[in-house]
C-alpha cells in the first residue's frame, strides 16, 4: 500500500490533543473518556479487555493500521479514564527467531512508529518521548520486555468528560 494512502482502519493522532481519528468517523479515542465509550467506538475492532482488580483495566483492538501498517492498539484506563494508549505496528517480513521478533525486527519497528509519529506530530522522535501539552508519546525499546515499545501517555489525565460528550 501506498504510504499517503489511508484506509478506514488507519490510526490518525492529532498534534493539539493526543486525540485519535479513523478516517471518515472523526475524533475517536480521546485521553479522559471513559472505557465504555472507547470499547463502543471501536467496537468493531475489539479483541479483549483484562481487568487487574486494582483500578486499572487494558481493553484490546485488532485489525487495524497506524501509518498504512496492521497495528493492534492496548488502551489503559485507570478507574475506567483512558490514560494510555500502547500500539504494536506489524510490519511485513520482520525476522523472526523460534517464533518471536529478532531485535532486527524490534529495531524497524522502533524506526517505523517513530518515523510516523514524525509525520503525524511534527516533531523528530528519538530514544526519549516527547512531551506535549496533552502528555508524552514514545517508541522505544523495552528491555524488561525484549520488545518494541510505543504509545502515547495522558498528562495530566484529563476528566472524563469532552465537549463532544464522548
Amino acid at each position: 500500500m501506498p504510504d499517503n494512502v489511508a484506509t478506514s482502519q488507519d490510526l490518525q493522532l492529532d498534534l493539539k490533543d493526543g486525540s485519535w481519528h479513523l478516517p471518515g468517523r472523526g475524533v475517536v479515542i480521546h485521553g479522559g473518556m471513559s472505557q465504555s465509550a472507547a470499547e463502543q467506538i471501536l467496537h468493531a475492532f475489539y479483541r479483549d479487555r483484562i481487568d487487574h482488580g486494582n483500578g486499572y483495566t487494558w481493553s484490546y483492538f485488532h485489525r487495524l493500521q497506524f501509518g498504512g501498517m496492521s497495528c493492534a492498539l492496548a488502551l489503559g484506563f485507570h478507574h475506567a479514564v483512558l490514560s494510555d494508549v500502547h500500539l504494536s505496528v506489524s510490519l511485513p517480513d520482520a525476522p523472526l527467531e523460534s517464533g518471536w521478533p529478532t531485535r532486527a525486527a524490534i529495531n524497524a519497528e522502533i524506526a517505523y512508529v517513530r518515523g510516523v509519529f514524525t509525520q503525524q506530530l511534527g516533531r523528530v522522535f528519538g530514544e526519549h518521548g516527547e512531551r506535549f501539552d496533552w502528555g508524552v508519546a514514545w517508541s522505544g525499546f523495552d528491555p524488561k520486555a525484549y520488545a518494541a515499545s510505543a504509545g502515547v501517555r495522558y498528562e495530566p489525565c484529563p476528566s472524563s468528560e469532552s465537549p463532544a460528550g464522548n
